[in-house]
């Protein structure tokens, strides 16, 4: 009985708030049911198929037009329930499936298509904005239960946009059944096997796999010997019936070194190792947040051939470009460090250290590091400064704590995030300039930065054993 709703061009439909649609071209089709265009080209009208027109499809398209959701997921505007079951959500436009990322283009060379327009530094932007739409969702105990690249729509042109349509699937678990189990490639093993229904577990799994396909261009069960295989092979692969793939036996995709980090490769083996089976060790949504910042904030650009790349080093010589051998290595970074001192002081803690005349207990750690851009508005995230730990779930990690503008040689600082000083320590010098807010300076090789969040006082302080110890984001700047 498909073909029931399968040729209804021209068709005008009456939603449940009394506006009338006619139905235009169809634009797409599935197991589901059909999708048209509505004849003003502000909407989209999605139909069911008779066997999936129950009562239930209709209950749970009440519950999601009414559940609020974040801004990424396109909300259900009306329902349809005669003569055809169906809901109306507004048309997206100026956005293109992520499939277009995902699927490779045969008319064009791999390299060419894989680095189109920005390449890397666009797949981790949008794998960022992907993963900050489900960890909202997650914070509101909601999961969307069919993410595929056909349901995520993207735009990189002008402002960056993530848009995820089809949100008739959105569930929350223990109310009901959900409607759609997912699409295969992307259905955690414990809901292909029936042990479980789509939750913001099983979200988790799906996320981490449209993720690592959006980087290494493949499935991460799917080695050498399954691509090249039958298709039962593959169902199986796809149901995590085989292993998590290495780098011996999956040549057939982008090297991990070449597109993961060390947190991603962590991240990525412990949801296909660790958590293909025992769901609670997947990674978060915020996680891979977290991760792909990070990620995007450590690349630089080919001066030859234009591509995005991490710069490597083999002993202390920068590796060529992984795309076409050329020379190609970093100008400047900045290092992120804890400091802990003994006392209160930490200027003079901090010179002290330089001079090697410090306490035992005082000592710097590494944290994190971001790469400068040439010719770039560097933003630095706040969570460099403030950490991780501070974000709650449904807080934004992007959020900007200062830059840097690259330009001819030069880095200029400029405090546009923070509602407090910086206080830069110039290299050889004892004296410290303040970065009041909106304010800027010019940095050079060996400067250090210093960040004052503490509460009550500009470094945070405890007490141990009569003694005073403070603790201080700092940051080195250091041309490479």
């Amino acid at each position: 009985m498909q073909n029931r709703i399968d040729n209804l061009q021209g068709t005008i439909v009456t939603g449940e708030s009394g506006k009338r649609y006619r139905l235009s071209q169809k634009i797409d089709s599935g197991s589901q049911g059909v999708v048209y265009e509505e004849d003003s080209g502000n909407f989209v009208v999605k139909l069911y198929h008779e066997e999936f027109a129950s009562n239930h499809v209709i209950e749970q398209l009440r519950f999601v037009k009414q559940v609020k959701l974040p801004p990424n997921f396109v909300p259900v505007e009306d329902l349809l329930c005669e003569p055809h079951v169906g809901f109306v959500m507004k048309r997206v436009v100026g956005h293109e499936p992520l499939d277009v990322y995902l699927l490779p283009d045969p008319k064009q060379p791999f390299y060419k298509w894989y680095n189109k327009e920005k390449g890397f530094l666009c797949r981790l932007f949008l794998g960022r904005m992907i993963a900050t739409a489900f960890e909202k969702l997650e914070s509101e105990n909601l999961s969307y239960c069919d993410i595929s690249g056909k349901n995520i729509l993207v735009r990189t042109k002008n402002k960056a946009s993530v848009q995820m349509i089809d949100v008739d699937n959105i569930y929350v678990a223990g109310r009901g059944n959900p409607g759609v189990l997912g699409t295969p490639r992307y259905i955690a093993p414990e809901v292909v096997r029936g042990l479980n229904t789509p939750d913001i577990f099983s979200d988790n799994y799906s996320l981490a796999v449209i993720l690592y396909e959006l980087l290494r261009v493949g499935h991460p069960y799917i080695s050498d010997e399954i691509a090249n295989g039958s298709p039962e092979d593959e169902a199986k692969a796809l149901a995590g019936e085989c292993d998590y793939i290495s780098p011996e036996n999956s040549t057939h995709l982008l090297p991990e070194d070449v597109v993961f980090t060390t947190r991603l490769k962590n991240l990525f083996s412990r949801c296909f190792k660790d958590g293909k089976f025992n769901r609670l060790k997947r990674p978060s949504a915020k996680e891979f947040e977290f991760a792909l910042i990070e990620a995007s904030n450590n690349i630089i650009k080919c001066p030859h051939c234009g591509a995005w790349h991490y710069p490597r080093k083999t002993g202390k010589k920068w590796n060529p470009c992984p795309w076409c051998d050329g020379e190609s290595s970093p100008k400047a970074r900045i290092q992120f460090y804890d400091f802990f001192f003994e006392g209160t002081d930490y200027q003079k803690a901090y010179c002290d250290f330089e001079k090697k005349s410090q306490p035992k207990a005082t000592k710097k750690t590494a944290t994190n590091s971001y790469v400068i851009k040439d010719d770039f508005k560097n933003r630095v995230p706040r969570f460099y400064v403030v950490g991780e730990k501070s974000y709650t779930m449904g807080a934004s990690v992007a959020e900007n704590c200062f830059s840097i503008y690259s330009k001819n040689g030069t880095c200029t600082l400029v405090n546009d995030g923070l509602d407090m000083p910086i206080k830069i320590k110039h290299y050889g010098s004892t004296n410290f300039t303040i970065v009041d807010k909106d304010t800027h300076c010019d940095l050079k090789n060996g400067d250090t930065l210093f960040f004052e969040i503490g509460d009550d006082s500009p470094a945070t302080i405890v007490e141990a054993s009569n003694q005073q110890f403070g603790l201080i984001k700092m940051a080195m700047f250091m041309e490479v």
